[in-house]
């Protein structure tokens, strides 16, 4: 199944889903925890962050001396 034919078949059970913004499901997390796990989890690989890109992220900061 290619990356069209599998956003359609998420797209049609979407009716079926809850959506919840990921604040909710993480309420104690920082803002740029969440903004971390978002670009993370984003569905198309194009735009989703690479393990490097990951690593300069703000939230790991306080990591990098």
């Amino acid at each position: 199944m290619g990356k069209q034919e599998y956003l359609q078949y998420m797209k049609d059970k979407e009716p079926f889903l809850k959506k919840r913004p990921i604040r909710q499901l993480i309420p104690s997390a920082p803002p740029s925890a969440i903004d971390l796990i978002s670009k993370l989890l984003t569905f198309d690989p194009d735009h989703r962050l690479s393990a490097e890109e990951a690593l300069f992220h703000p939230f790991f900061e306080s990591l990098n001396p």
